[in-house]
């Protein structure tokens, strides 16, 4: 089973990226997972329930679910006796007679698609792998085996995929399938380049580098030439002041096309809003027993209108809002799981089929309720002075994902775990930041020096994932964002650190 694991990232100047892979367990009908997110905010930023509130903080959180990416090599995806390989998979839906014809095209276009994205992750990968392995000063002799290894592998499997397009002059091949099979051949020709464009700049580090830089510079071209003979978009146009702008839509366009297979349909669920009702009502009902019984006790004791009685019914109807309002939150802290924050079903795209379900709660913690292991992730840097400090706002935000392992499975023989993507929008969290501009100065030689700084804050966010079938194991992970009243500065790793 893969490992589970979560990763954040800088989306943008304003958003944050959360990224978990969640497992599926093949010998298990359901698979459980919770991942808690603490929010360390420095007082200053007075990032509090009664300014920013759950409510608040929970509709800055856009969430996506979808597959992850099956890993297959290059290798294998060419393999004629790979059953996984989406190219072998396409080949024998255009040779089957008795699926149904419109089946056939959802299952090809679908297979496209997914040939783009594992295309697309494993040429990611291996780049990424290489560029570490240059700048680690590896012997060139090995990085070179590598490459040429990676661009044989590249190339092969583009003669091989293109080799499609005769195949999809057929007359039971539609033209929506024979524009997605140009579709997909666009992106992949786009991330070839680009890949390349990315290791050139890595290997020119490398002494023994001209062969593969010669090598880079071909297959590019080669594609360009591809790309424009086959009347694709993706072109640079000189003498076009836009010609980059178009490029960018067309990537974008095309990148969402391809991954479009992999998302699952989510659909808010209503169990939240009517419980807390239900709950409501059940808080409300006892607070007014409450009064009625202190009402026919005052009746007793005392004359009706008397001022005894007059002063027992108001302290009696002020204890009664304080009891609901109590009740109602101890309630839904008894039945969390019902009264989340967020609660989505998760939906299986082409099967229109439930395959899971997600909920999100987020609270506002004292330093104090922070379990131990969280608190020492922390405060790992020791300060003497951190009990007379103003104490840290801290948020939690927990979710927790169950999916239908077997169902899952069964349709999606490939598939080996989910992944879902939280982006949180940090806007409020600005809102209370001093100017970002600073200036410090020095003596020297009899001179005033100016030294310009920058005002930033820093957010530690402490994370930990695990499985609810392996309790004891779980993914920890620690980072620190330094941000300003700009944005995000920079995001720094602080797990090897902690």
């Amino acid at each position: 089973m893969k490992d589970y694991n979560c990763s954040l990232r800088i989306h943008s100047r304003r958003h944050l990226e959360l990224k978990s892979d969640y497992p599926l367990m093949r010998n298990a009908k359901r698979t459980d997972y919770e991942m808690n997110f603490y929010f360390f905010f420095p007082n200053q930023l007075n990032i509090t329930e009664k300014r920013i509130g759950v409510e608040r903080f929970i509709n800055n959180i856009k969430i996506y679910t979808r597959f992850s990416t099956p890993g297959l090599s290059l290798k294998l995806i060419v393999d004629k006796e790979c059953e996984l390989s989406p190219l072998y998979r396409i080949r024998h839906f255009m040779e089957m007679a008795e699926i149904e014809q419109s089946r056939k095209d959802g299952l090809i276009l679908y297979e496209l698609q997914v040939l783009t994205n594992i295309y697309r992750a494993e040429v990611d990968n291996t780049v990424f792998l290489l560029a570490s392995e240059i700048q680690k000063q590896t012997r060139d002799s090995m990085c070179s085996r590598k490459m040429g290894l990676f661009l044989d592998e590249m190339q092969t499997f583009l003669k091989d995929f293109r080799k499609l397009h005769a195949l999809f002059i057929n007359p039971r091949i539609n033209d929506i399938q024979r524009e997605a099979l140009a579709w997909a051949d666009e992106s992949i020709s786009i991330i070839t380049e680009r890949a390349l464009n990315r290791l050139f700049t890595s290997t020119q580090e490398m002494e023994s580098s001209e062969t593969h830089l010669k090598a880079y510079e071909k297959i590019t071209k080669s594609e360009t030439e591809y790309r424009r003979s086959m009347g694709y978009q993706y072109l640079i146009i000189e003498d076009d002041s836009r010609s980059g702008e178009r490029m960018a839509y067309r990537e974008s366009m095309l990148k969402k096309w391809s991954q479009s297979a992999m998302y699952m349909t989510n659909e808010d669920s209503r169990t939240p809003h009517r419980v807390g009702h239900i709950l409501a009502g059940i808080a409300a009902g006892i607070a007014m027993i409450f009064a009625v019984f202190m009402t026919i006790f005052a009746g007793k004791l005392f004359t009706p209108n008397s001022t005894p009685w007059i002063l027992i019914i108001v302290m009696a109807y002020i204890f009664k809002d304080r009891i609901k309002e109590v009740l109602r939150e101890i309630l839904k802290n008894v039945l969390p799981q019902l009264t989340s924050d967020q609660r989505t079903i998760l939906f299986e795209p082409s099967l229109k089929k439930r395959v899971g379900i997600s909920r999100g709660t987020a609270r506002f913690n004292k330093i104090s309720e922070i379990p131990d292991n969280i608190r020492e992730i922390r405060f790992h840097k020791p300060n003497p002075f951190h009990s007379i400090l103003p104490e840290q706002d801290v948020i939690l935000y927990k979710r927790h994902i169950s999916l239908n392992s077997k169902k899952l499975i069964t349709n999606h023989s490939r598939l080996n775990s989910v992944t879902e993507i939280i982006r949180l929008n940090i806007d409020d969290w600005l809102k209370e930041m001093d100017d970002p501009k600073d200036f410090f100065y020095k003596l020297e030689n009899m001179k005033k020096i100016k030294i310009k700084g920058n005002r930033v804050y820093r957010i530690h966010l402490v994370m930990n994932l695990k499985n609810h079938d392996h309790p004891e194991i779980e993914e920890l992970s620690h980072y620190c964002l330094v941000i300003n009243k700009t944005g995000i500065i920079r995001l720094e790793d602080l797990n090897e650190v902690s």
